[in-house]
């Protein structure tokens, strides 16, 4: 690669860059005026129309998505995230319950029986502190 080829390569790239901040900027502008769920079907309409495939809705949100793991489904991901309540998206609630074995409660209980909550709360502070959790 030559010298001049690097040097239209980056300079190129500075300008797309720059083109791709204001693009950003102005479709937070458009997706701050619409609902999440209306600016990602909105979106996923025209990715949909652009990569020749037809959006469908999801089952945990019931809103346009596409098959996992295709150009449109990634794109679609990048776009959803230009929304300010992207990052507030609902949580499906379906977690393991986390066990603690009883003798490790029981344990825990008889080094805090005697302690005030300023001597509980240092040693919670310090167990924090000094366990690292696989």
């Amino acid at each position: 690669m030559t010298a001049t080829t690097l040097k239209t390569l980056i300079i190129n790239t500075v300008k797309l860059d720059a083109q791709l901040q204001r693009n950003a900027a102005d479709l937070t502008k458009q997706a701050k005026g619409m609902s999440l769920k209306a600016w990602r079907n909105a979106v996923a309409s025209i990715l949909g129309e652009h990569y020749g495939v037809d959006p469908h809705e999801s089952q945990k949100f019931h809103w346009l998505t596409f098959e996992k793991d295709t150009a449109a489904e990634q794109m679609l991901k990048k776009f959803h995230r230009l929304h300010p309540k992207a990052d507030a998206q609902q949580s499906s609630g379906k977690r393991e319950p986390v066990v603690v074995a009883q003798a490790k409660v029981d344990a825990a209980i008889k080094i805090a029986q005697g302690m005030t909550k300023a001597e509980f709360n240092a040693w919670l502070k310090l167990v924090r502190e000094s366990v690292s959790f696989q």
